[in-house]
């Protein structure tokens, strides 16, 4: 996923998919929460 300059709206932010929810969350957040919660699944849709 490259970086965007621009703001999702919701509709794009419900459409990301997992691996790009992560990327911007390791980018944006806490890169290193993110490996650890990928790593015991608990990066996943549950709804």
């Amino acid at each position: 996923m490259k970086p965007r300059d621009e703001l999702l709206t919701l509709k794009d932010a419900i459409q990301l998919s997992r691996g790009d929810i992560r990327e911007l969350y390791k980018h944006y957040a806490n890169s290193g929460l993110a490996t650890m919660m990928s790593l015991i699944n608990f990066d996943k849709r549950f709804v």
